[in-house]
């Protein structure tokens, strides 16, 4: 559609009118871009250990914050619209065997993809957690199938959620048990295709990559490196995409592939290409 708008001495405003539009569009697309990088409401805390120093950054209300964290043994974790809050204690983290007995109950869940509302709705609904977050499923047994990661903008509180139900079902005789699913090793090797804006903008304001929130050097990465891939609960065996018939190999047991994952799951593509068992592990016959 063209517009013309005569001029008083005769010419045409079309020229300038057009120009004018197109400088508009232009800034008005380059405002959305900005604001898809705006960081989210709450977000955080992210533990860092770094030559010698225990720091943390959260975000509250929008802005940034960071301190020194060697006093902060509990903290609040809230979700993305402030609805769910709780509170966390840091704690020792120990590897989990690979195989288990099974409990008179366990539930199952998987994919969760940052969607904590749904998260929290389910475990309550089973009466594996009270109202206040709290671990109620006694000697019994949770299993999460993996894929924390993207899509949502509550990954970070679920991740506290399971570190949190974690240590407080191992004080009741229970088990909480995560396995990683391929989103877990897609965001770890640095592909964000499905990652929330909020999260990119973080990494961006505090100038890091954003799998470096979740590297060995991190509260949350110490965790994940303890995490397998592949349990057994009785004669059930939990794996996030299934198994091919090459995973029969005998140099693929569940232990192994379990260390083997945890070796290269920090790795990027380019040096999980250099070893065979990564190629295959991380590959289409991969669990």
């Amino acid at each position: 559609m063209k517009i013309h708008l005569k001029a008083k001495h005769g010419g045409s405003y079309g020229i300038a009118v057009i120009w004018y539009l197109f400088v508009l569009f232009g800034v008005m697309q380059g405002a959305v871009a900005q604001s898809a990088l705006e960081l989210g409401k709450f977000d955080g805390p992210y533990f860092f250990y770094e030559n010698g120093d225990s720091s943390c950054i959260r975000v509250e209300h929008g802005q940034v914050l960071s301190e020194k964290s060697e006093h902060i043994k509990a903290f609040k974790v809230s979700t993305e619209d402030g609805k769910h809050q709780f509170e966390v204690w840091r704690h020792p983290m120990v590897a989990p065997a690979w195989s288990y007995r099974p409990s008179k109950k366990i539930v199952v869940l998987s994919d969760p993809h940052g969607d904590f509302e749904s998260f929290y709705s389910i475990l309550n609904a089973q009466k594996v957690i009270g109202l206040n977050y709290e671990w109620t499923f006694g000697s019994n047994q949770l299993v999460i199938i993996g894929d924390v990661f993207d899509r949502g903008k509550d990954v970070l509180p679920i991740f506290w959620l399971i570190y949190k139900l974690e240590y407080e079902a191992a004080k009741a005789g229970g088990q909480v048990h995560f396995l990683f699913g391929n989103h877990e090793e897609m965001v770890l090797r640095g592909n964000y295709k499905y990652t929330q804006e909020k999260y990119k903008a973080l990494a961006e304001k505090v100038g890091r990559d954003y799998r470096d929130f979740w590297s060995v050097n991190t509260e949350l990465g110490k965790w994940l490196q303890t995490k397998n891939t592949m349990e057994k609960i009785g004669d059930n065996l939990f794996v996030h995409a299934g198994l091919s018939a090459a995973m029969l190999d005998p140099q693929w047991s569940i232990s192994a592939v379990n260390d083997s994952v945890r070796h290269h799951l920090f790795q990027q593509k380019e040096e999980r290409q250099k070893s065979k068992a990564a190629t295959f592990l991380f590959g289409s016959e991969g669990p």
